[in-house]
């Protein structure tokens, strides 16, 4: 029985490991969620008008995705980039007069 000790510890060694992968994993979904919303809202505000508020939810999203080292769907960050040239213009058509 004394040389059956090393099963405890490797049981408990992976009950912490499943523990913290469940964690992590559910905190990825939740950043995932609270980056979708942000990128609907975004949207939602463009099609608004609110082109700054959109293009600060745009810049947001971009920035978590830089720093967390994401990965975006190629058609999500093609349209990011696109809706920021759009306000871009959009932008700086209102400042001229």
């Amino acid at each position: 029985m004394r040389r059956d000790w090393w099963k405890g510890v490797l049981t408990a060694v992976v009950m912490v490991g499943c523990l913290l992968a469940g964690t992590l994993d559910a905190w990825a979904q939740e950043e995932e969620t609270s980056l979708g919303q942000k990128y609907k809202t975004a949207l939602s505000l463009y099609d608004q008008g609110d082109y700054v508020g959109a293009k600060k939810l745009l810049l947001e999203v971009k920035e978590t995705v830089r720093k967390q080292n994401l990965q975006l769907n190629p058609a999500t960050q093609q349209e990011i980039d696109r809706r920021l040239v759009m306000i871009e213009e959009k932008l700086q058509a209102k400042a001229t007069p």
